[in-house]
């Protein structure tokens, strides 16, 4: 298989995934370890909880990902040659599912509130010993794993080949809308960390002990 696939959306997540990858990496390398972990004044997540709701959910879906690739195409769900080298056509609730999950405006929390339930609830990496090192470590190693699943996706039926939710059954999303939720996913919640880190940069420095 070509490193660049024959599918836009799909090397439109690839891309978004090595950035993401990078974006971490970043994050990690400008920020100390006490920084990493902190909560911002507001309550909300620290940079460390952020990133680790990724690798929970992300890793949670590349698992259910991997072996549903696999039936389709041993099942011979493949796409047309047309449809294998055109952006996926999804239908309203994936392009609505799509959008929900995503980020908001560069700089803002997304406009649609998601609670994040207890599969997917990062906990305190903090407590369970996990340092900055090792969680940008795992994350660069997720994004790997997605970049694969990805490129296997590479001629299969993205629109018709539909794959339930981890957290919810009746949730089923074509195999190329996945990609693009997993990437919108990423992107919201590293921009949530960059405003964590704004925040505790602009608080006064009591409210930062």
């Amino acid at each position: 298989m070509s490193a660049t696939p024959l599918s836009p959306t799909l090397a439109d997540a690839i891309g978004r995934y090595c950035a993401a990858r990078d974006a971490v990496s970043a994050l990690c390398a400008e920020t100390s370890d006490e920084g990493f972990h902190r909560a911002p004044p507001d309550g909300g997540w620290s940079v460390a909880e952020c990133i680790e709701h990724l690798l929970v959910s992300g890793g949670k879906m590349a698992a259910k990902l991997e072996p549903a690739l696999a039936a389709a195409r041993t099942a011979g769900r493949l796409a047309t040659p047309a449809a294998a080298r055109a952006p996926v056509r999804l239908g309203w609730f994936a392009r609505f599912f799509v959008q929900s999950t995503g980020p908001g405006k560069p700089g803002r929390a997304a406009p649609a509130r998601v609670r994040t339930r207890p599969p997917f609830d990062p906990g305190d990496p903090r407590a369970r010993g996990r340092t900055r090192d090792a969680v940008g470590a795992d994350f660069a190693a997720l994004q790997e794993r997605l970049i694969a699943i990805a490129g296997a996706a590479d001629g299969l039926d993205l629109a018709g080949v539909k794959i339930e939710s981890v957290l919810a059954s009746w949730i089923r999303v074509p195999l190329g809308g996945w990609f693009l939720a997993i990437a919108g996913h990423q992107e919201r919640h590293l921009d949530q960390a960059r405003r964590a880190l704004a925040a505790i940069a602009a608080a006064p420095e009591g409210a930062k002990a």
